[in-house]
């Protein structure tokens, strides 16, 4: 194992050997790893690291402008293989071969930005067994998580389960990088006892100068397996498992994040990431100054200031998390099911997300692009190549309207309930302000209509429903995704009948113009028409909504059991206390 000394920003990246006696390409020393295969990333490389025209490729797409290959890229001289994200494949007949093979390619290697360490071979340091390597993105708790850590999870749990895959443990990725507790990962780790577990030794690579160390079995944790490409996200299963164990590693309640009935404030914890002189909130404090009478707002100004143990407790305490894309937001892990988070940038780019959907976690999330806003994505000469980098602003009334919205497919409505006591004009945002006769339709749904879900026994006379809801562009992403993720998904088939079609939804169109309510009886007979050609056989029953509906399928389910599908009826019913409701 080599390390890349060239590397001392992100003291990430290493080079495996491979002693192979009848391998002859030229370059076969020359260290070939896949870059980050990130579509905000994918831009050659810049800065004092030359770019070599033509090398890493996969098929016909140059490696440093494509994506990463589970199996590697291939150097485009001869087709020598490459290997992984933040893992360079180097290929020796000997280790006399490996120091004459880098003093001839001492140049190329080092217009790469890969000169490794040793690059001088004298002594060989032979490790029995199997090891295992640890290897994380020093100093940023995101990459940790999404790279390093969601690959070690099935390692992790059968580490505490009392069966590690390994006899030891190697901690130090580079000479000056040691795994202690002010790296994220490595706290995880010792709060897990997974270096307890079972392994015999855990030691530093501190070896004397220019010697190799060579390992009977290496078991190296692919970086970015389970965060990079949602094809190989870490199963559900795993993921809860592991979450479990963090819990109680860190003393926290997994229970829902709710305020009580009596607590209508919400606890918000921000983050306007100003320590870098990038990707900053410039007008957080002014927008948090409106959400004040709403919440109880905790501003943390400098993350890494904050222990392991500080910063999940912060998140795990949150009711509402806004913070500027940044490592810190590794700690959503920490969060309970029904905590809100907002991620900013100006791209609307969330790796947390791609890494392993937080909806299946219970948290309600939304990655918000400020670029999307009039003057949200501020110019900045220094990072025109990379917009992520870019400082950002959002207002008050924009946040509001994004908390309006994840609440609104949380269906918990009653929890703004208080904010209509407010009236202190530019403080009270005028979303939240509109959102509240829209709470109280709702609550009054929740007082006067009872839900009695079927019982076991009576589900096998299900019949099958399918819903279609009208909707528009302009709705999309708020009003027809609320339904989805909420009554929609308890038919069994949902289909939105739009403006334009939209695979995400799925949404599909009808050819009558939807901007006028003059034709709603043309567009509802085209769409009968079209679910009757496409699912006419399906299907017993046709459900029509839009998407301003709120349907409480369990009782809809129930009301059916007595009826027959063939039957010609008409049926309405009248809310308590509001006349207008049917």
């Amino acid at each position: 194992m080599t390390f890349n000394a060239a590397n001392v920003r992100e003291k990430v990246e290493r080079g495996l050997v491979w002693f192979e006696p009848e391998y002859n390409h030229p370059k076969r020393c020359v260290p070939c790893n896949n870059p980050v295969p990130t579509p905000n990333w994918d831009a050659p490389r810049s800065g004092p690291v030359k770019v070599i025209p033509g090398d890493y490729v996969t098929d016909d797409t140059p490696l440093k402008m494509g994506r990463w290959r589970a199996e590697g890229g291939l150097l485009s001289e001869g087709g020598h293989k490459c290997g992984m994200m933040w893992v360079h494949k180097i290929v020796a007949k000997s280790p006399a071969d490996l120091s004459e093979c880098f003093a001839h390619h001492q140049q190329e290697i080092a217009d790469r930005g890969q000169t490794q360490t040793p690059s001088v071979i004298e002594h060989v340091h032979h490790h029995q067994g199997t090891t295992l390597a640890l290897q994380w993105y020093s100093g940023n708790p995101g990459h940790q998580l999404m790279d390093s850590m969601f690959s070690l999870v099935p390692i992790i749990l059968a580490s505490l389960a009392g069966e590690p895959p390994y006899s030891k443990i190697i901690l130090q990725q580079e000479p000056e990088a040691e795994c202690t507790d002010s790296e994220w990962i490595c706290a995880i780790l010792k709060k897990l006892a997974v270096f307890g577990s079972g392994v015999h030794e855990v030691e530093q690579l501190q070896q004397p100068p220019h010697t190799l160390n060579c390992f009977e079995r290496l078991l190296v944790p692919r970086p970015g397996l389970f965060g990079r490409d949602p094809r190989t996200r870490l199963p559900l299963s795993a993921f809860v498992e592991f979450k479990a164990h963090l819990a109680r590693a860190f003393h926290l309640d997994l229970s829902t994040s709710t305020s009580s009935d009596a607590q209508l404030v919400k606890r918000m914890l921000v983050y306007a990431h100003k320590t870098t002189g990038r990707r900053a909130w410039v007008d957080a404090e002014e927008t948090m100054r409106h959400l004040k009478p709403f919440f109880e707002v905790e501003y943390v100004t400098d993350f890494s200031a904050l222990t392991v143990e500080q910063q999940a407790r912060k998140f795990h305490e949150a009711e509402v998390v806004v913070m500027v894309h940044g490592g810190q937001m590794a700690n959503v892990i920490f969060c309970r099911p029904s905590t809100v988070v907002i991620e900013i940038s100006c791209t609307g780019y969330s790796h947390i997300n791609t890494a392993f959907p937080l909806a299946l976690l219970g948290i309600k999330f939304r990655s918000v692009s400020t670029n999307e806003l009039s003057g949200g994505c501020l110019a900045d000469p220094q990072h025109e190549q990379d917009p992520l980098h870019r400082n950002v602003s959002l207002s008050a009334e924009s946040l509001a309207q994004h908390l309006v919205e994840l609440e609104h497919e949380a269906a918990r409505w009653a929890h703004f309930g208080d904010l209509k006591k407010v009236e202190e004009g530019p403080a009270l945002c005028s979303s939240l302000r509109h959102a509240i006769p829209r709470f109280e339709v709702y609550e009054s749904v929740a007082r006067h209509i009872p839900v009695t879900p079927l019982a076991a026994a009576e589900k096998s006379g299900q019949q099958r429903i399918l819903c279609w809801v009208f909707t528009s562009e302009q709705f999309h992403q708020t009003r027809a995704v609320s339904v989805k993720h909420s009554w929609g998904s308890k038919c069994e088939h949902l289909v939105f009948i739009s403006n334009v079609s939209d695979a995400s939804l799925p949404s599909i169109t009808v050819d009558i113009p939807f901007d006028s309510h003059d034709n709603l009886w043309q567009k509802t007979q085209a769409a009968i028409i079209t679910l009757h050609r496409l699912y006419g056989e399906d299907y017993d029953w046709f459900v029509k909504a839009d998407d301003d509906t709120f349907l409480l399928m369990e009782n809809l389910r129930r009301y059916l059991q007595s009826r027959e599908a063939s039957d010609a009826r008409t049926v309405a019913y009248s809310m308590p206390g509001d006349q207008h409701m049917h």
